[in-house]
């Protein structure tokens, strides 16, 4: 997979080309085009580009949902744009290829098949019908529409090979997701708190389905697209600094959080602070999230709850505690020293940190 990435980024066109997000750049109309406009496409397409390896980082499955995405919204501007002739039996041959792969079933569409249900949501995999109405059709006698097609279908190709390699990669494969199982479920960390900080609500459910199938106990996930109650899950992860305890969680039915996986959503407005801040693999990148991770905790004299600390350490230190904050990915040449981390097995954390796809 990293080869694919490696070799893919020494192309003219790194990765992909993207032709649909810089169309200026096939523009062959009479009308002097504004370069501030063009100085923006490019921007874009190269933000996309750094996006894509951010999400490779984070984990394939990130990767491979970037993909899929990217891959909706190609076909839909070549559904569009092929209306007749040899472009649209270039995307007819090109969908009947892969026409598992992307859910395309043209004995629906023909209506050959009496498959039975709503045919619209049977095809919805393939295009929806809100990105088909989202495409502005380019007028032919302002743009190269035929050069931007085929570096679509080059797109579509690159594509359709990284998600075979994503889709082989098993997911006990993956280093990262197996040494964090691994150190959870170690004797040290068995009734400490951990929160699990990544980039992606799609590493981050990716995370948590494979610690639910390792058997973690006392999960949960937290993201942008959760419909849980942000409040609520602050409070099972850590209820005696949100005016409950433990006993009164389960006096309310609720079970307690002891693993809680998320995004930088814990920066938006509430106070995780039952945990101690002390016990790291290395601070998060979002500065919102660190924050979170190492607001003020309660004065001393406090009683202990399950998730209570014993006291307030310095902002970041490292003393004793009864939680953990990881992040995912751990990006290279961090130099984390091992020592800082008092939870689990060091040889752990270490080989979690530099694990890479």
């Amino acid at each position: 997979m990293l080869d694919m990435i490696e070799t893919a980024f020494h192309r003219e066109h790194p990765l992909f080309s993207l032709a649909i997000y810089y169309p200026l750049a096939h523009y062959i109309g009479p009308d002097e085009v504004n370069p501030v406009e063009v100085n923006r496409q490019r921007q874009v397409v190269g933000l996309i580009r750094v996006m894509f390896l951010k999400r490779f980082e984070s984990s394939v499955y990130a990767f491979e949902k970037s993909l899929e995405r990217l891959r909706r919204k190609l076909l839909a501007f070549a559904e569009v744009h092929c209306q007749r002739g040899p472009e649209r039996d270039r995307l007819d041959g090109w969908l009947h290829k892969h026409a598992g792969a992307v859910g395309y079933r043209p004995e629906v569409q023909l209506s050959l098949d009496d498959v039975g249900g709503d045919e619209a949501d049977l095809d919805e995999d393939y295009v929806p019908s809100e990105m088909l109405e989202a495409v502005e059709p380019l007028p032919r006698d302002a743009y190269d529409v035929a050069a931007i097609l085929e570096r679509t279908f080059e797109d579509l190709d690159g594509i359709a090979e990284f998600l075979d390699a994503a889709r082989g990669l098993a997911s006990q494969q993956d280093d990262k997701v197996r040494k964090l199982g691994r150190l959870l479920a170690s004797r040290e960390m068995a009734e400490r708190k951990v929160l699990v900080f990544t980039e992606f609500a799609d590493t981050a459910q990716w995370v948590e389905s494979h610690l639910r199938a390792a058997g973690v106990d006392g999960l949960a996930r937290i993201d942008s697209g959760s419909k849980l109650d942000r409040a609520e899950v602050i409070r099972r992860f850590s209820p005696y600094y949100n005016g409950s305890s433990s006993a009164g969680l389960a006096r309310d039915g609720l079970d307690e959080i002891r693993v809680l996986v998320s995004t930088d959503v814990l920066s938006e407005g509430l106070n995780p602070p039952g945990r101690h801040p002390a016990d790291q693999l290395r601070p998060a990148l979002e500065p919102g999230a660190a924050d979170a991770a190492h607001r003020p905790r309660g004065p001393p004299h406090e009683p202990r709850d399950r998730g209570a600390p014993p006291g307030r350490s310095p902002r970041g230190g490292c003393g004793p505690g009864h939680g953990a904050v990881l992040e995912l990915p751990a990006p290279r040449g961090t130099g984390t020293d091992p020592e800082v981390v008092r939870a689990g097995d060091r040889q752990d954390v270490a080989d979690l940190e530099h694990s890479r796809h």
